[in-house]
């Protein structure tokens, strides 16, 4: 059952918000929970801590943007607002209901992570006690459920599937969610006559950011020496789809992260440094770089790059006046921003006419997460963000670290570093598409931990005869 579910899982996270969403709560979470609420009888609270305290944190990192809004509310928000321009009397009659001011930029599904979790310490959390003689035999290993290997191995026939469609997509046009199955000519690519693919997903930006999270997470996998064959092939090929992919959405940020990864994640983890690579891995290499050079060319995503250098570019990059913009705001109120609700209502409207920007027609988000932070909670929030993150960090970092888990953890810091790098022209971890892909990785890692520490308090007794747990 579990092998089961970790596919179907895997399938959905690469088909579109919707399924994603379905694919973590039904898949994932659900039937795991099942599965492990029948077996797993009880282990001790103490171990549960870990599970409280990520709830903890991914409650908190949601929460920081609804209270940054409530706090604007209070100290009087719309009185702040003359400050840019707009008239007396509409700035003081301006409100936000209250379910505006509860909303978060990151997505609800970071709320649904932190009340599974609790959910499962409240579950677990007195059952050490109960007799489990009638079951205790019929309990597998759980060390014998690799989760994340059962998954890959789901998602690696996913991307197959999400490229071919892409490739159809690029060169005709295709969009089956499209009232006229027509991606628009928006997305073309004036050199070429090709099309941005954008995936079953609403933008290419988000196919981009998926596409990028995945490939340096299995990149980095592929190139950790203690990974197993099976699994190391298969990470190879969904990093190989998957930076196809990248470059097939014609994000010109994550196609030059994406490029600069496959040769900096091999650096970091010392397979260049501390020995000669083989033969193999100089081909794999060398082939890699000649046919991404080939497929960004008959692509006509490389004129893209070119259009960096024409005349008049920085008068049409429109990010440019996006940055300008946020910046401001986060001049104006450095400590406690402005409260992503009212950004999002008045404020940001209102910052783009004062600035001069009347005409322009794209008065979007900042397309920079880090500034588009600074602009919502201020310096404030963002050292609480911050500190909320090392703590997490903390709890995903076990006592006696195993080879497996080192593996992984590398590679989930090289994801979320991928990320971090596109999210200079792209508010990366409030798409959700991209969120759930982070939010997939952490749920994988809970339920193989929970399983290990299973195993690793409880041991099978020969014959049925009261279950109690080790002393540790």
């Amino acid at each position: 059952m579990l092998r089961a579910s970790s596919f179907f899982a895997a399938c959905s996270l690469l088909a579109g918000i919707a399924l994603q969403a379905f694919g973590f709560y039904f898949f994932l979470f659900f039937v795991t929970l099942l599965y492990a609420y029948h077996y797993v009888l009880g282990i001790p609270p103490a171990r549960l801590h870990n599970a409280r305290t990520q709830a903890y944190c991914a409650f908190a990192l949601w929460f920081i943007f609804p209270l940054s809004n409530l706090l604007h509310q209070w100290e009087g928000m719309p009185v702040r607002l003359q400050q840019t321009g707009e008239s007396v009397a509409t700035a003081t009659e301006w409100t936000l209901p209250l379910g505006a001011l509860l909303s978060s930029p990151l997505n609800n599904a970071m709320l649904g992570f932190a009340f599974m979790l609790m959910l499962v310490v409240r579950l677990w959390w007195n059952r050490q006690y109960v007799d489990a003689s009638l079951k205790v035999n019929k309990r597998p290993s759980f060390l014998q459920f690799p989760i994340l290997q059962w998954f890959t191995h789901g998602l690696l026939i996913a991307s197959g599937i999400l490229l071919s469609y892409c490739m159809i997509q690029h060169l005709t046009g295709l969009d089956i969610y499209a009232h006229d199955y027509y991606i628009g000519d928006s997305k073309r690519l004036a050199e070429s006559g090709y099309f941005r693919a954008k995936g079953f997903y609403s933008h290419p930006l988000t196919l981009a950011g998926v596409s990028l999270a995945l490939f340096s997470f299995y990149w980095s996998l592929f190139w950790q020496q203690k990974v197993n064959p099976h699994l190391s092939r298969a990470a190879l090929a969904i990093a190989v789809m998957h930076f196809v992919l990248v470059i097939l959405s014609g994000s010109r940020t994550s196609i030059a992260v994406a490029a600069g990864l496959t040769l900096a994640i091999p650096l970091c983890q010392g397979s260049l440094l501390q020995r000669k690579l083989s033969r193999k891995s100089w081909f794999l290499l060398s082939t890699w770089s000649l046919a991404s050079i080939a497929l960004l060319s008959l692509s006509g995503v490389w004129t893209r790059y070119g259009d960096i250098f024409s005349q008049g570019f920085l008068s049409s990059f429109h990010r440019l006046k996006f940055w300008q913009v946020h910046w401001t705001m986060f001049a104006d109120q450095p400590l406690f921003g402005h409260g992503s609700a009212w950004i999002a209502d008045r404020v940001r409207l209102a910052y783009y006419d004062n600035l001069g920007f009347f005409d322009l027609e794209e008065k979007y988000n900042a397309h920079n997460i880090f500034l588009e932070i600074l602009a919502s909670i201020g310096l404030l929030g963002s050292l609480i963000m911050l500190g909320t993150l090392w703590w997490w960090w903390r709890t995903l970092r076990p006592h006696k670290i195993t080879p497996s888990a080192h593996m992984r953890l590398q590679a989930f810091i090289a994801s979320v570093a991928s990320s971090l790098l596109h999210g200079l022209t792209q508010n990366t971890f409030f798409d959700s598409g991209v969120l759930y892909v982070y939010l997939y990785f952490l749920l994988i890692f809970f339920w193989e931990r929970f399983f290990t520490l299973v195993d690793a308090e409880y041991s099978v007794p020969s014959q049925p005869q009261q279950y109690t747990p080790s002393k540790s």
